[in-house]
């Protein structure tokens, strides 16, 4: 079912703690690549993904925080809102299992500028009933777009089975990179930069350049 992979992946808060050993898992789906490992009793995930964007455009789709749960998976209620620059503060609720409380979370969001003309925006839970949920997006510029590093830890308060882990999180980590890749490919493009204009000499009475003119150039 649909609504399994992020709900396992975030935590409800429900049921008793720990996650049930498994081996690292790799996976690859549509253009999301990454790993999804449990250590100790979090469960660890790495993915990367290339969205053919520039790096602020890509930005401006993170620190949208009016319209996060328009592309996060699963969300049944979400508010957001900014807390200026790239900082921003939301809650979220999204879809669980059957008889099982829906879990839900608020999050600071944090962000910053890189040397390379990239950006790091990360998140991370303050309260509610997921235990812990830090997750980071390391955005970098590279040739026809901007690749996105997505790592994230979470705590799950209850057992999940090896087999289940192997079968939903790898689709609960490759659907929120493509939720983010959709709604910035859907974002309006940056305007294009327009070069300085050329400004000409201004012209003397007599026809020739102005001393003024001919001075600055000299």
């Amino acid at each position: 079912m649909r609504m399994w992979p992020t709900v396992l992946l975030l935590a409800w808060g429900v049921l008793g703690p720990g996650v049930v050993h498994a081996d690292p898992v790799a996976f690859d789906k549509d253009g999301v690549t990454g790993t999804v490992d449990k250590k100790d009793d979090a469960m660890h995930a790495h993915a990367v993904v290339v969205i053919n964007r520039p790096v602020e455009t890509v930005l401006a789709a993170l620190t949208d925080f009016g319209h996060l749960g328009d592309w996060l998976p699963e969300t049944l209620e979400y508010r957001g809102e900014s807390k200026g620059g790239l900082n921003g503060r939301f809650y979220r609720k999204s879809k669980a299992p059957p008889l099982l409380p829906d879990p839900y979370a608020t999050c600071e969001a944090t962000g910053e500028r890189q040397p390379n003309g990239g950006a790091v925006v990360r998140w991370q839970r303050v309260e509610g009933s997921i235990k812990q949920f830090d997750a980071r997006y390391q955005l970098d510029p590279v040739p026809g777009g901007t690749r996105v590093t997505y790592t994230v830890v979470t705590v799950p308060p209850f057992a999940i089975p090896g087999f289940v882990l192997k079968r939903v999180a790898p689709n609960a980590i490759a659907d929120t990179l493509r939720g983010l890749r959709r709604h910035a490919l859907a974002m309006p493009a940056p305007a294009p930069t327009s070069p300085l204009p050329v400004v000409a000499p201004a012209a003397a009475p007599d026809g020739g350049v102005s001393s003024a003119n001919s001075s600055a150039g000299q």
